[in-house]
């Protein structure tokens, strides 16, 4: 007996990510290209949204000959404690909205990253880089970070708001970010000055990953360094974590 194809999920996310065309496109020379494709992708009346995948946390551009089902892959894997990898629940977490995108304008970008290919290019994937490439621009092992316990819904992690008269301090319990990730932003929590401040984790090595020009050794940052790192005497480069 025939039965009807299962139709894609319309579920949207309660969130949505977006970003400009002209930011994916680049004037087709983005460094990091991105197919666009439409969610839900049978909507025959043309309403379904614009997306690009990517992966923010792990720093993966997916394959571009069926990105969906490349960023359902690595949903489903360690790395994001195996969630399942339903188009809609990729779509809501790794999915980008191109928000001013047109069918003409995802075209033209479709193009360009065809061409692109076909001339040799593949998208970035931070997994496959080796330890000595992930040591030279302060990226650590990724079989040393534990997969996230819960689900990233935000780049920033910010502090709710509180009345003035409530004092704000550290907790004992610890309810923050345990492994940030290098070029974030993130509000930090000073106890000596009893003071929130916005930082950015720096890579050890090229400071090119931040969008800073030279080395953290360039930076002067180095000259007292914490004692939980080790260093080089004589390039005063981190060369790792101390025992």
């Amino acid at each position: 007996m025939a039965t009807d194809k299962a139709k894609p999920s319309t579920h949207r996310p309660s969130y949505i990510r977006t970003i400009d065309f002209d930011e994916v496109y680049q004037n087709g020379d983005a460094e990091y290209k991105h197919l666009i494709i439409r969610y839900p992708p049978d909507d025959d009346k043309g309403e379904g949204d614009w997306w690009i995948l990517k992966c923010d946390e792990h720093a993966v551009h997916f394959g571009l000959k069926n990105p969906l089902q490349g960023a359902a892959n690595h949903l489903h894997s360690g790395q994001h404690n195996n969630e399942p990898g339903e188009h809609a629940l990729v779509i809501q977490e790794l999915g980008h909205m191109v928000w001013d995108c047109t069918k003409e304008l995802a075209e033209k970008n479709n193009e360009a990253v065809k061409v692109a290919v076909e001339k040799g290019y593949r998208p970035f994937n931070q997994n496959k880089l080796t330890n000595t490439k992930r040591m030279s621009v302060g990226i650590a092992d990724a079989k040393a970070i534990p997969a996230r316990r819960t689900p990233v819904t935000a780049a920033f992690q910010r502090k709710k708001d509180v009345p003035d008269s409530v004092k704000v301090g550290p907790s004992k319990d610890c309810t923050g970010v345990v492994y940030p990730i290098v070029a974030e932003l993130y509000l930090v929590y000073w106890s000596k000055e009893k003071t929130w401040y916005v930082v950015m984790l720096l890579p050890w090595g090229d400071l090119g990953p931040a969008g800073l020009d030279g080395t953290l050794t360039d930076t002067g940052l180095l000259h007292s360094p914490p004692k939980c790192y080790t260093i080089d005497k004589a390039t005063r480069e981190i060369t790792g974590w101390a025992e």
